[in-house]
């Protein structure tokens, strides 16, 4: 029992530190752009076909249609995510009471890690606590605002625990394949910034003890070998199909136009999302909550970490974790030095990673993991001096922001900035704290809890969330149910339905949200054979069978007002939108897309007259079209089926992208699916009636699931407990 008290500490303090949105209905903390209008939306695709009792491959909700698993946000295969959509649905939507509820338990998760790389280095439970706290609560952890990238956070110190022990114990290839686990789940967090930089840690920390390994140094580096195995394996699930999706699309950075997998993201984007040197002093003085561009760890928390790196240098642990925070701090300043240039130019795919300042994460980490360390010795009364000198120094730093604040008020009569007023007063106390502990004149475990409380008295202002009794409260947020009366409009019908929506009306990714087939979206990727085509033109969003725009006005001429929603929104029908599936009997191969483009754009042109591709035509056959017909009488998100008849050898036009893992069956018999129109789906069907299955089997997804399946037995091998050869035998 002993042992759970300090987990059940951790996971009341993540309830108390984020009352608002645990223990009222009045905050979330989700309302940001990228969750309400992207994350949430796909989410909530997922957790719906979940409910269905599909486990969603494809997304139909986002530019006519887009593999699901490939573009990886917010983590589709994610366990805890997984888990989150099996939860109750509200009136069919994701409860927003336990998407905060979740944001605690991700929160608790982080303070948990850290706790337990705390306990395993020999830290005692309070300055573990401590970490702890500091880790999920402050800096980067504590601010970021984006579900895939908090999940991808919060696994850093579990995966260095696994590390260090397979560096330091003797049981290295079960720790090499915990670690491996561990680094693979944070693949699956649904970003691929914080799993890039997390792995370069940990890859390097284990190389690096490998070379100075000596004795050990075979041992350990087949521990390298199988983390790397490991590692590569528990990801595949996820990382073969977001290499396809990379490889096979096209991705917004921060350019006018996207940029595919070939192309090198400019060092100018990277310039734009570095940390400056000047935000270095937030990591101690409060500035607001600014999302990952907080850097507050506060006073308490940098002194009490500088404490543990000097009175614990002789610990190498210590030492690597403060070189960490080191390497990790020139990689977020970015442009700021050359150093980080040399890295994007030298290491392989280190432009992908865009933000440098996410980097901050781990020099967040480290100073968390060395304030347990700091309070340590403070408890052990190990470094006095230490203490001392520390104390002084806030002392010091507190007395002349103070005397500064008093001149400017005499001056003025302006206190100044009310972060810099509060770090004086919170340096202070802290230096009284501390001297008086170097001293003995307090216990260790009263310094220990007077330090713990500052500590969460200066992080408390980061634990602000959005409310809906505040002026623009919910911004974002609210948009997600503004317009639930249309999609329940649209949902009503029995004939497929594909919806344009007025993005500056309804900015959230409506068709995912409600469950619809959806043009256009707010994503970060999309595939190249879509992105090519000029989709606002009304022909091609005939040809796409875009069947209803949303928005206050029309769109374009001759469309129907047929719904008028509480919000001041209307449903527009476009009366000249082709069915989703029809058959044409003329197909002509164009050169090139330019050529395909202006096809499209002649007047009078008749899409089911003669169809395009850019690849070879088939040989079709020209027949009387009386009597035949194509209809959709099966679909899921994985899967369509339609029943036809053709009257002679004809193309069947599917108005849903195309894309690898695609399978087409005409009465049970494979079928090519051709690519018409440059990323739409056909197939070639004889003179009969015909029931053409499509479906959805990727392989980067199913080879990716075997490779996981394997890389979760290889830890459990690991895991089991083989007799060890003994001296005598």
């Amino acid at each position: 029992m002993r042992r759970l008290a300090p987990i059940l500490i951790l996971a009341l303090s993540s309830v108390a530190f984020y009352w608002r949105i645990a223990l009222t209905d009045q905050y979330i903390w989700f309302d940001h752009s990228d969750m309400a209008y992207l994350e949430l939306p796909r989410l909530q695709y997922e957790a719906r076909e979940i409910h269905t009792g599909h486990l969603p491959l494809w997304n139909n909700g986002l530019f006519y249609g887009q593999p699901l698993i490939g573009g990886i946000q917010p983590g589709p295969l994610y366990p805890f995510n997984l888990l989150f959509c099996l939860l109750p649905l509200d009136n069919g939507f994701i409860s927003f009471r336990l998407l905060n509820w979740y944001w605690v338990f991700i929160h608790f998760q982080a303070a948990l890690f850290a706790y337990l790389f705390l306990r395993d280095r020999g830290v005692k439970p309070a300055p573990s606590l401590l970490g702890g706290f500091v880790f999920s609560y402050a800096g980067f952890m504590g601010t970021v605002p984006w579900l895939d990238v908090a999940n991808g956070t919060l696994w850093i110190p579990l995966v260095l625990l696994f590390v260090w022990r397979a560096i330091e114990r003797q049981r290295t290839l079960l720790y090499s394949a915990l670690a491996g686990l561990t680094l693979g789940v944070t693949w699956l967090s649904g970003h691929h910034e914080l799993p890039i930089l997390t792995s370069l840690t940990a890859f390097a920390t284990f190389a690096w003890f490998t070379w100075k390994g000596g004795p050990r140094r075979l041992q350990l580096l087949s521990g390298l070998a199988l983390f790397g195995l490991t590692t590569g394996l528990i990801s595949a699930v996820q990382t073969l199909p977001m290499l396809e999706f990379g490889r096979l699309g096209v991705r917004w950075v921060g350019l006018p136009d996207p940029v595919g997998w070939k192309d090198v993201v400019p060092y100018t984007i990277h310039s734009l999302y570095s940390m400056k040197f000047h935000d270095i002093l937030g990591t101690f003085i409060y500035a607001g909550n600014l999302a990952e561009k907080t850097f507050f760890v506060g006073v308490t928390a940098t002194a009490l970490a500088a404490l543990g790196l000097l009175a614990n240098w002789n610990n190498r642990t210590v030492r690597w974790t403060g070189a960490v925070a080191l390497g990790a701090l020139i990689w977020a300043l970015g442009q700021g030095t050359f150093l980080h240039g040399l890295l994007y130019a030298a290491m392989p795919l280190a432009d992908k990673a865009r933000v440098a300042l996410r980097a901050s994460a781990l020099i967040h980490c480290s100073l968390a993991l060395l304030a347990g360390f700091g309070l340590q010795a403070l408890l052990d009364t190990s470094a006095p001096k230490w203490v001392s000198r520390i104390a002084t120094a806030l002392g010091l730093t507190g007395a002349a922001i103070l005397a500064g604040t008093l001149f400017r008020l005499s001056a003025s009569g302006d206190t100044g900035d009310e972060g810099v007023l509060r770090a004086a007063f919170v340096a202070l106390a802290a230096a009284a704290v501390l001297a008086a502990a170097s001293k003995a004149k307090v216990r260790g475990a009263a310094a220990a809890a007077a330090l713990a409380c500052l500590v969460l008295v200066e992080l408390s202002p980061l634990a602000t969330f959005s409310s809906r009794y505040q002026e623009g409260g919910w911004k974002f947020a609210s948009a997600l149910h503004r317009n639930d009366d249309v999609g329940k409009y649209l949902r009503a019908g029995t004939d497929p339905v594909r919806v344009i929506t007025n993005e500056s009306e309804l900015p959230e990714n409506f068709g995912e949200w409600q469950g619809l087939d959806a043009t256009g979206g707010y994503t970060a990727g999309v595939t190249a054979n879509i992105r090519r085509q000029e989709w606002h033109l009304p022909v091609w969003q005939n040809i796409g069978a875009v069947t209803h725009y949303v928005g206050k006005s029309p769109s374009r001429e001759g469309q129907i007002d047929m719904f008028e929603a509480q919000s001041g929104v209307h449903i527009w029908k476009n009366p000249d939108a082709l069915p989703r599936t029809w058959v044409a009997h003329a197909a002509e191969q164009v050169p090139s897309v330019d050529a395909l483009r202006e096809k499209v754009r002649r007047p009078g042109y008749e899409p089911r007259a003669k169809v395009l591709l850019l690849g070879p035509a088939p040989a079709l056959e020209g027949c009387d079209a009386k009597d035949e017909y194509a209809n959709i009488t099966g679909r899921t998100s994985n899967s369509v089926t339609v029943e036809v008849r053709a009257n002679c050898r004809s193309l069947l036009v599917l108005a849903d992208t195309n894309f690898p893992g695609w399978e087409a069956r005409i009465d049970g018999r494979p079928a090519e699916i051709l690519e018409v129109f440059g990323g739409l789906r056909g197939v070639v069907i004889g003179p009969k009636d015909s029931a053409v299955a499509f479906r959805f089997r990727p392989a980067s997804v199913f080879w990716g699931f075997r490779l996981t399946l394997l890389g979760l037995a290889l830890v459990a091998l690991c895991c089991v407990p083989w007799p060890r050869r003994t001296a005598a035998a």
